[in-house]
């Protein structure tokens, strides 16, 4: 399975950090705005959540946590939400722009992670491109809280070039291996490459634990 190597995509998005979020947008490349929204979407079902978000009911016993595994610049769904004050957002990256993460991390998502917490949602997007293999499966069952769920986009095995591929068999397979079950799994377009004219596609899918 081809992919970067740690260096390759720390060098590359190290150098596109500044223009980032100027070619961001939901026609040029929809799974920031659509694979969050799905887990939100979950995470606003949750009882104590359904009820404030009528505008009733109570705090809810703590802040929901969310992980933004590989945040880049950040995925803003949970910033921008009326509640967003019930949710405490961690990242995974260092240089995130100035969002109100209530922390942020700079590690190799494919070497152990050790945060101290189990997550209320887990968003990895864009991510698995660069991956050499895919073991963040063996976490997540892990960071997940018993009721937790994760949304994360895969590169959609058609098409060549260096980033990772997947197909739903093996989507499948990995979720089966490491105890999660698939709810919501859609094809989506992700971006045009600039220097080939390929287009990539994405299969977004939102996992819970067994």
């Amino acid at each position: 399975m081809a992919a970067w190597s740690v260096e390759e995509t720390v060098r590359y998005f190290s150098s596109y950090a500044a223009k980032y979020d100027e070619d961001l947008s939901p026609e040029t490349y929809p799974a920031p705005f659509v694979v969050p929204a799905w887990v939100l979407e979950r995470l606003l079902d949750t009882p104590e959540l359904a009820q404030l978000d009528k505008g009733a009911g109570s705090e809810p016993p703590r802040p929901l946590r969310v992980l933004d595994l590989g945040c880049g610049t950040g995925q803003r769904v949970f910033f921008e939400h009326p509640l967003r004050d019930h949710f405490r957002v961690v990242g995974m990256l260092a240089l995130a722009r100035k969002l109100p993460f209530a922390e942020t991390h700079c590690k190799d998502i494919e070497s152990e992670l050790d945060i101290g917490l189990d997550f209320d949602a887990v968003v990895c997007i864009g991510v698995m491109d660069f991956c050499r293999d895919p073991s963040v499966f063996k976490q997540l069952h892990k960071m997940l809280s018993p009721s937790g769920c994760a949304g994360i986009t895969f590169p959609d095995a058609r098409g060549d070039g260096s980033l990772a591929k997947f197909n739903r068999e093996q989507i499948e397979s990995l979720a089966d291996a490491h105890q999660l079950s698939i709810v919501r799994s859609e094809q989506l377009f992700g971006y045009r490459d600039s220097e080939t004219g390929e287009d990539t596609h994405y299969i977004g899918v939102v996992l819970i634990r067994k």
